[in-house]
């Protein structure tokens, strides 16, 4: 069966890089005494992906991998045991089973949010930032650049005090990294952007709908 695992990635863990996290959840299952469904071929592995790999640097409250495991395991068992063995660095939040023939969660988000905790609560003048037209921006790509318009990538974005709110899509052809977006949004303030000025938390994924991946198409 394939299963849904909602996870943390606290401050002690945020420089990590993708393939250390998911090397650490391999050393996790096991040490949880999971019984995983392995790929065939000369070099079996664990059946695993993870929804949307988190750039170094930045702290989420709501990762998730798909793991394929042996039917008949309790989805508590395995919360719990997950939990105990992953460290500091990361909490099991939920487990739920997705349902046959669900999409992979990989495939299924659509749209991320953020906080980005400020080091100043100046107002910012968002609404007369997205009034343009327009908003360009130019993306690196594996074989060169591309304009990008975040009005076509941001569906909201306020301010709290010193945190922005920010909810954006993250499909192939429209993702961008969020502290672009941020750095941006500071620039055209007049604020500095340097990025130890502020912190990054990504809230959530979700999928089509804004439905929370941990209940897209899954069950207890």
């Amino acid at each position: 069966m394939r299963i849904r695992i909602r996870f943390t990635r606290n401050h002690s863990v945020k420089y990590l890089g993708h393939l250390d996290i998911m090397r650490t959840f391999q050393r996790c299952f096991n040490r949880a005494d999971i019984r995983m469904n392995y790929s065939e071929g000369f070099n079996p592995h664990q059946k695993m992906s993870f929804a949307l790999p988190l750039a170094v640097g930045i702290l989420s409250r709501g990762e998730y991998l798909d793991a394929e495991v042996e039917d008949g395991q309790d989805l508590s068992a395995i919360q719990n045991r997950l939990d105990k063995v992953s460290g500091m660095g990361f909490d099991i939040l939920a487990v739920r089973k997705v349902r046959e023939g669900a999409a992979k969660a990989m495939a299924a988000v659509c749209f991320a949010s953020y906080d980005i905790l400020l080091d100043t609560s100046s107002d910012l003048h968002i609404p007369e930032y997205l009034g343009r037209d327009s908003i360009v921006l130019q993306k690196k790509t594996k074989t060169g650049t591309r304009d990008v318009d975040l009005k076509t990538i941001i569906e909201d974005i306020h301010q709290e005090e010193s945190v922005i709110h920010l909810l954006m899509g993250c499909g192939s052809e429209n993702s961008i990294k969020p502290e672009l977006i941020v750095a941006d949004l500071l620039s055209y303030n007049g604020l500095p952007a340097d990025r130890d000025d502020y912190e990054i938390i990504r809230n959530d994924l979700y999928a089509q709908g804004l439905i929370p991946l941990i209940e897209y198409q899954t069950m207890p």
